[in-house]
């Protein structure tokens, strides 16, 4: 989605907090991607830790976030893995969309190296 949803950033802050932990200070709408139903952020909390969040419109393959969690649990550090709400699940829903978060990684990729 390249341009940001109609959705107050208190909004997301406040899922953030409520279903993940997360106390986000910043939060900055990322336009990137070519998916008109998936929206980025990063959140960063006081100490500088940040996040990837993912809002996504109507439906979303749920193996999408199954697949790097179970990668993740049987030890591939590789794999960057959703974190789960404070009820266990993947994601949580806010205002429409499927709401999911992984933490940020600050390791280069080959397309960022170039």
């Amino acid at each position: 989605m390249l341009e940001k949803p109609d959705l107050p950033d208190e909004h997301l802050i406040a899922c953030l907090r409520a279903s993940f932990g997360l106390d986000a200070a910043r939060l900055a709408f990322l336009p990137l991607g070519a998916d008109v139903n998936t929206a980025v952020y990063r959140a960063e909390d006081r100490t500088g830790t940040a996040w990837f969040v993912k809002l996504r419109r109507g439906n979303f393959e749920e193996a999408s976030l199954l697949t790097p969690h179970f990668l993740s649990r049987q030890g591939l550090r590789q794999i960057i893995a959703p974190l789960e709400t404070r009820g266990g699940q993947l994601w949580t829903c806010l205002d429409g969309f499927a709401c999911a978060s992984t933490p940020s990684s600050r390791a280069k990729t080959a397309s960022s190296s170039r």
